[in-house]
């Protein structure tokens, strides 16, 4: 196979910016895989301060060793997963930036090297691929390399993205083939805890959001997705209303997901 380093080439810079919390069986896979890559000059890490398990003195060690990683805390006084990336996301100094969490690790190295040689300012979908207990994988591609423009940020207290923004810059958009492998949905009693606690928050979100928006349209779909896993898609009405003429895409399938 070919190394990085046959491959040549000038590449971007890029930042690789994580948040995380307690992943302490996850986090050494996930730095190994981004650090061997060689496409990152940086890496600016916000740590949870809810961390319980060893998490914190595992990223201690990698940061005496790679002098490259920034560790930063985030306070958690509210839900908002958009608060501790837009915190990394300024600190970032290099002219591309690049998210993973520390749950996942990188497949596609020489994928991402390759969009990072491409002179073009533009923004890369990659496939993040999640087992699940119930033997299959899902599909669900996120917008993870973009460039560090004025005017980017993540939006929406959960399933945060950085989409919107891209998209009011004119920013070009890209779906690559490149994946992500993500170990976050593996246990069912973990699945559960993480639906209901999303839940909870994008119900709040839509309550205090009744505009008709793209940002809304996402998170209903989002929100109902997390209520047919919970099995109480019965109880969605109680709580927010559907946007009228939507109700068709919610019934096809989770939005940008593939199941196998």
């Amino acid at each position: 196979m070919m190394t990085l380093e046959a491959a040549g080439g000038n590449r971007a810079s890029c930042t690789c910016l994580m948040i995380v919390g307690n992943v302490e069986r996850t986090i050494r896979q996930s730095l190994d895989s981004t650090l061997r890559s060689g496409c990152f000059d940086e890496y600016v890490i916000v740590q949870d301060t809810r961390i319980k398990d060893s998490t914190r003195q595992i990223l201690e060690g990698y940061r005496e060793r790679f002098p490259q990683i920034r560790l930063l805390w985030h306070e958690w006084k509210t839900k908002d997963y958009s608060a501790p990336r837009n915190l990394g996301l300024s600190e970032a100094r290099m002219d591309r930036c690049f998210w993973i969490d520390g749950d996942e690790t990188l497949m596609d190295p020489m994928g991402i090297y390759s969009l990072l040689q491409r002179p073009e300012q533009k923004a890369y979908h990659i496939w993040q691929v999640s087992p699940t207990p119930y033997q299959r994988l899902v599909w669900t591609h996120q917008l993870r390399l973009f460039p560090n423009l004025t005017g980017v940020k993540w939006e929406l207290p959960i399933h945060e993205q950085t989409v919107f923004s891209i998209r009011r810059l004119g920013i070009p958009e890209e779906i690559s083939p490149y994946r992500v492998w993500h170990l976050g949905y593996i246990e069912e009693a973990t699945n559960t805890k993480k639906h209901r606690e999303r839940a909870q928050i994008m119900r709040d979100w839509l309550r205090r959001h009744p505009q008709k928006d793209q940002a809304r349209a996402y998170i209903e779909e989002q929100y109902l997705s997390s209520m047919i896993y919970l099995k109480n898609i019965r109880h969605v009405g109680k709580h927010i209303r559907v946007t009228p003429g939507r109700e068709t895409e919610y019934k096809s399938s989770f939005i940008h997901r593939r199941h196998i």
